[in-house]
């Protein structure tokens, strides 16, 4: 049994969800041809006996920190997907500044955590999520970093503002 969004359900598996992070890092002007690099994050809350444990690793597998973060009645598994996804969505800003970046366009957070809690709340798990950000590598040393697309089980959750400069 695990707790979702305050109700506990029952659930036969060990993987509630996996999010997967991904920044795509390209040159720009695009040329035909050239293969992007990709960098990629994955976060899996499992269920280990009774104890929720949160592993960061690479999908090759390579494993960055594990640590149980309690029991499967209190935790609410889906409230922390949310909130792990609202914290990605609000630090993006300083993501752009660290690559001394302009920033192309973005998804309003504001806009955006009402729709995520809904559409998650509804979904039994195993979820999948993911975030696609890419940094395109300018010639004349500015950055171009744009959020593209976020989604939870293939419902796509996209409200972009307009860019800035």
């Amino acid at each position: 049994m695990i707790k979702w969004f305050g109700h506990k359900i029952y659930f036969h598996e060990n993987l509630i969800w996996n999010y997967i992070y991904s920044l795509r890092i390209r040159e720009y002007p695009i040329e035909r041809g050239s293969l992007p690099i990709y960098f990629r994050l994955e976060h899996r809350l499992i269920v280990d006996d009774n104890d929720l444990v949160l592993e960061v690793r690479s999908p090759e597998g390579f494993i960055f920190d594990i640590k149980k973060i309690g029991y499967s009645d209190n935790v609410d598994s889906g409230r922390l997907l949310t909130d792990l996804l609202y914290i990605y969505l609000r630090s993006y800003e300083e993501r752009a500044r660290s690559y001394e970046s302009e920033i192309y366009e973005y998804i309003d957070h504001t806009l955006i955590y009402d729709k995520l809690c809904s559409i998650t709340k509804n979904l039994r798990p195993p979820v999948v999520a993911g975030l696609l950000e890419t940094i395109y590598i300018t010639e004349t040393g500015r950055n171009i970093y744009a959020q593209l697309t976020l989604h939870v089980n293939w419902n796509y959750i996209i409200d972009y503002k307009s860019s800035y400069k």
